[in-house]
């Protein structure tokens, strides 16, 4: 037979849910911030070779080129600025990741893509500029 539902719990099992409802919350917070650090440490300079985690700064900039590749039109007024943070933040990973060879591949690519899509917006700009004096 079914039973009905209870409307109210014992003041015991609601203080119960209480508490894994508040640890839960502190097991995420605790954990975001954690991850927030140990990410921000990643991006030190002075990390010691072996400590650098260079698959991690690998994707990091993965990253970060694709955010610089999905701006819209609006931000390209903004973007010397980004293409100069996202270039010295590509040759400092270049320089911390240089003890491992296997790499070198994927650095160069992001290299390489980063250069041909900075000519691109400069062209851009500059057809861009052309057309706004005419």
């Amino acid at each position: 037979m079914i039973q009905p539902l209870k409307l109210h719990q014992p003041a015991s099992r609601r203080k119960f849910f209480l508490w894994v409802r508040i640890s839960g919350t502190v097991s995420i917070i605790l954990f975001t911030m954690t991850a927030m650090v140990l990410g921000l440490h990643q991006q030190t300079l002075e990390l010691a070779p072996e400590v650098i985690d260079c698959p991690y700064r690998v994707h990091l900039m993965h990253d970060r080129l694709m955010t610089f590749l999905d701006r819209n039109s609006h931000t390209r007024g903004q973007g010397d600025e980004a293409e100069n943070d996202f270039a010295n933040l590509l040759a400092e990973t270049r320089v911390a990741c240089a003890h491992q060879s296997e790499l070198d591949g994927d650095i160069d690519r992001l290299l390489q893509l980063f250069s041909e899509a900075r000519t691109r917006r400069h062209q851009e700009a500059a057809a861009r500029a052309e057309l706004e004096s005419k």
